[in-house]
């Protein structure tokens, strides 16, 4: 059975750039999908000779981009029907590709405030579109999967009503925030929050280019696959 949102959900959508979508995850799919995404960092971690429960904020973003390669489980989570039928509603799209997925592991605090520099997009208003090496992205969703400790206040607020900049980590795991490659948001409140754990995953159209993109803190990342600037970026292509 397709996923139909109401209308006045992808009204909200189109109208703020944002929306945040609650209970979309099962408990088993929530379990099942976090000690996935801990395991696979813990596999990076031990490469480089860091153990999980030592990791930083920044050393967890460095190793948890697209975990998705080459992990069925997480592939097949990330492009369930629904989400693809979800991110057409929003979009508009009826051919899309995954574009890069990224982890985000928050630990205690002393971990999280390393003195090891954090990239641009967790202290700096920014947008997918300006900080994604990827051409032709159309939506990012940012899934809450676990919290280990509660979160005492809802993050997803604008900051600064003028300009509608968001951050989007949805408070309740299980709940997923979808928003605008366009929007400006800010991760800046997230190194606040202990053992929490997010995956964001970006579509776009079938088309998607890769560019040059200083601010991308994984641009060499594709190069390292074999792209080239301009090359269309690989991938399965789900029609809605």
């Amino acid at each position: 059975m397709r996923y139909d949102l109401p209308p006045k959900l992808v009204s909200f959508y189109k109208d703020k750039g944002f929306i945040e979508l609650e209970n979309l995850l099962s408990e088993e799919e929530l379990h099942e999908i976090s000690r996935e995404c801990d395991s696979l960092l813990k596999s990076n971690l031990k490469n480089k000779h860091y153990a999980l429960s030592e990791a930083t904020l920044k050393t967890t973003f460095q190793e948890g981009w697209n975990l998705h390669e080459g992990n069925s489980l997480l592939e097949k989570f990330i492009t369930q029907k629904k989400f693809i039928e979800i991110v057409s509603q929003l979009t508009g799209l009826h051919k899309i590709k995954v574009g890069f997925t990224q982890v985000f592991r928050t630990f205690d605090k002393t971990q999280n405030d390393s003195e090891e520099s954090l990239p641009p997009l967790f202290y700096h208003y920014t947008s997918l579109n300006d900080v994604s090496c990827l051409q032709g992205i159309e939506i990012g969703c940012m899934v809450h999967l676990v919290s280990e400790r509660a979160i005492s206040q809802d993050p997803l607020v604008d900051i600064e009503q003028a300009k509608g900049i968001l951050h989007p980590l949805p408070m309740h795991p299980k709940s997923i925030t979808f928003f605008s490659p366009k929007h400006p948001f800010s991760l800046d409140p997230l190194p606040d929050f202990s053992h929490q754990l997010y995956l964001l995953i970006t579509f776009g159209r079938d088309n998607m280019v890769y560019v040059d993109q200083k601010n991308d803190p994984h641009t060499h990342r594709w190069k390292k696959e074999g792209l080239v600037f301009g090359d269309v970026v690989p991938g399965k292509i789900h029609v809605v």
